[in-house]
């Protein structure tokens, strides 16, 4: 069976949306109580999985109080997240597209 969202074909837009990640970054370290304003979402286009590859879409995502830490830019028992690189966290997934 197959959908219309809007005038899109749906099996083609749902290929096209899991070829596109979504994720935050960090644009400048805290000081004090993180502001809204410090995060910037972003868009990558992910290539093609090689033989052997998974593709994970991810779920569930886990906003943990060790994460504040890493938002310091000072190394502690975890390295700090980097400015501009995707920020890392635990999540639950399931594998969607192999290769």
């Amino acid at each position: 069976m197959v959908f219309m969202l809007e005038g899109i074909h749906h099996a083609t837009y749902l290929q096209e949306a899991f070829m596109q990640s979504q994720f935050y970054t960090l644009t400048d370290y805290p000081n004090g109580l993180p502001d809204r304003a410090l995060f910037k979402l972003e868009t990558q286009t992910l290539p093609d999985l090689a033989e052997g590859e998974v593709r994970i879409r991810n779920r569930w995502l886990s906003v943990d109080p060790y994460m504040r830490g890493r938002m310091s830019g000072i190394r502690t028992y975890v390295e700090p997240f980097e400015l501009g690189k995707p920020m890392e966290g635990g999540a639950i997934g399931g594998g969607d597209r192999n290769q």
